[in-house]
């Protein structure tokens, strides 16, 4: 368990980069954006897609037990992801738990979900881009 740990760290971090668009004419900088910057444009949907995409460790296409309870752990400490939860989490959103969720039922727990679980994909998605970003894990 562990060593599932090291590798979700490893997988999630990344270095901070900014894009700069340069003149054509000039090759002076005419804009810069940070990282920060072009993450607040993302769209809902690409946002569950990144933190999907960080937290499949295995890459296996679906969310285990232990990659949503290190998921929890990182985005909500207080309230830990028990084994009766997340099987509640499976029924609810028709998951089979032997495998865990994929990207669609993942997903519903951000739309349809979202009031009864109290899921906040900004706050999430901000989370993982900062640890990402400063590799604070």
């Amino acid at each position: 368990m562990r060593l599932l740990f090291i590798l979700c760290l490893i997988k999630l971090c990344l270095s901070q980069y900014t894009v700069t668009f340069t003149s054509a004419e000039t090759g002076k900088p005419i804009v810069t954006y940070s990282q920060d910057y072009l993450y607040s444009m993302y769209k809902k949907d690409d946002k569950i897609k990144h933190i999907f995409n960080a937290i499949d460790i295995d890459y296996n296409n679906f969310l285990s037990y232990i990659e949503l309870e290190f998921y929890q752990r990182i985005t909500d400490p207080q309230l830990p992801l028990t084994r009766k939860d997340y099987l509640a989490v499976c029924k609810m959103t028709s998951a089979n738990h032997r495998y865990g969720l994929d990207y669609y039922q993942f997903s519903n727990t951000y739309y349809e979900l979202s009031e009864l679980l109290g899921t906040n994909i900004t706050k999430d998605f901000n989370i993982i881009i900062k640890l990402q970003a400063t590799k604070a894990y």
